[in-house]
């Protein structure tokens, strides 16, 4: 086993046992993983949302201080129990909320990014006619070729829409799978909805960008960027 294995698993026993992960810079995606996994282990465990005792005890001596200093009578056993009980319910609810934050903040952070705004083409750019409006029935995800731009239209419930073909992560060309119903980037095995998020990705990516589009009469336009002539890329 590498060394690089072999701290990784020093990292996992370190939180599994307590203790801050010591040496380990993450340089993965899998590694990222396996320590979400140990953390995972690590709090599903009997009594992992507990609070320290010690830190009850310590909370309840100040308030000892606390009653001493404004001359309050001091509580029976009985009401000290119920008190104790009450600040291990109290901070045990804090821990969690600190908990429920963090959590919201992760999935938040590993949320997709909002869809781009205005379209993928500027005002630089003109009209293509790309399909027939009986080209694209409900349902029905056609691919297009619009100037320099690929992309599809697709019909979601009697309203069309258009969006790029190419993949935000290393721009591949994405394959519509009927069966699927999502688009495939053959290069990295990326998937989005077609609504353009990302349905499933290694890593966060950007959604599709859409595409601007009008129906005139029966022929649907893209606006799109003219191809650059020959004598531009020789």
């Amino acid at each position: 086993m590498s060394d690089r294995y072999e701290d990784l698993n020093q990292a996992i026993d370190d939180l599994l046992a307590e203790r801050r992960p010591r040496g380990l810079e993450v340089a993965s995606p899998e590694e990222v993983d396996l320590l979400k996994a140990a953390a995972l282990f690590k709090a599903a465990r009997p009594g992992a949302d507990d609070p320290d005792p010690a830190f009850i005890n310590r909370l309840a001596d100040r308030l000892d201080r606390e009653r001493r200093a404004t001359s309050q009578p001091a509580p029976s056993p009985a009401r000290r129990r119920l008190m104790l009980g009450g600040l291990a319910g109290a901070a045990a609810s804090l821990l969690a909320g600190i908990g429920l934050g963090r959590l919201t903040a992760q999935r938040d952070a590993a949320a997709p990014p909002p869809r781009p705004d205005p379209e993928l083409v500027g005002a630089v750019g003109r009209w293509f006619p790309v399909a027939q409006v009986d080209q694209v029935p409900p349902g029905m995800v056609l691919r297009v070729r619009a100037g320099a731009i690929e992309g599809f239209v697709m019909n979601r419930g009697g309203t069309l829409v258009a969006m790029s073909a190419i993949c935000t992560h290393m721009g591949c060309v994405l394959s519509w799978r009927k069966d699927e119903g999502d688009l495939l980037c053959p290069c990295h095995g990326v998937t989005f909805h077609t609504d353009g998020t990302v349905k499933r990705a290694r890593l966060p990516l950007k959604p599709l960008p859409p595409l601007r589009m009008k129906v005139e009469g029966e022929t649907v336009y893209l606006w799109a960027v003219d191809d650059l002539p020959p004598s531009a890329t020789s």
